[in-house]
């Protein structure tokens, strides 16, 4: 029972991002919320935050989406959920990415989108099925919290990102990519075929038309200087640098 006291204390903040300061009101209205939620009564833990949430309190917005996502003292209700979420996402910067997340999930299963279980049922069929897309949601979702509420399965976390890379499916390029250039800033340097394998897989993603692959492909070959750069930074290449801006100026207005 501690730990699922513990977890309604921090479920809200753990499914949406870091916690914001809460008013003396606000602290008491939670404090009944988790006595509720103590005592196994889901409902009413239900609906105080659902109250609270009408005063437009950003945490208690966030809750009350979590609640109807999971079906916590209430029916699961996607739509309740992503109408909460959304609502969320205005008052909160953090709270935008899963508003995002949940959206793209009950698009991705559209008439199996109803219900929390039906959709995650229908998403994992086609992502065993090899859809790219659905893998990647599937990693997702399980990254957040969007499976279980009160924990994050590493196994089932690793297995979709591996099958999502496996299928080329952008996004989880363009993730993996990045992550080598965080951990190599200066790969072409330290790790010479890493650098390789990193304009490889974001060239993958841009021929599928992913913007933010073109861009990160752009300033990769970025040149310093416009004459001997080639000498001192043998990776950096104008021809393809401009070729790259311009592929992504043509798929998004972000780039001019």
């Amino acid at each position: 029972m501690k730990k699922i006291t513990v977890f309604f204390v921090f479920a809200c903040v753990a499914f949406f991002g870091a916690e914001t300061v809460h008013s003396q009101s606000s602290d008491e209205t939670m404090k009944g919320a988790k006595a509720a939620f103590k005592a196994g009564n889901f409902r009413k833990a239900f609906i105080i935050i659902s109250k609270f949430a009408e005063t437009g309190d950003a945490d208690a917005l966030s809750g009350r989406c979590f609640f109807h996502w999971h079906g916590l003292g209430t029916p699961e209700d996607t739509s309740a959920a992503l109408t909460w979420c959304e609502r969320a996402s205005e008052k909160k910067s953090n709270a935008k990415e899963h508003f995002e997340l949940l959206k793209a999930v009950i698009t991705k299963v559209s008439s199996a989108s109803n219900s929390k279980s039906a959709a995650l049922k229908k998403l994992k069929e086609l992502a065993e099925a090899g859809d790219g897309e659905a893998q990647w949601l599937m990693y997702r979702a399980h990254d957040n919290k969007l499976i279980s509420p009160t924990k994050k399965d590493r196994d089932a976390i690793s297995h979709w990102y591996k099958r999502a890379e496996q299928t080329g499916f952008p996004e989880a390029l363009v993730h993996i990519a990045r992550s080598w250039k965080r951990i190599f800033p200066n790969m072409e340097k330290e790790n010479p075929e890493l650098a390789k394998k990193y304009v490889s897989y974001l060239e993958r993603a841009a021929k599928q038309k992913h913007v933010g692959a073109m861009g990160q492909l752009a300033a990769y070959f970025r040149p310093y200087g416009y004459y001997d750069s080639s000498k001192e930074l043998p990776h950096k290449d104008f021809v393809k640098s401009t070729y790259w801006y311009r592929k992504a100026s043509e798929n998004s207005d972000k780039y001019y």
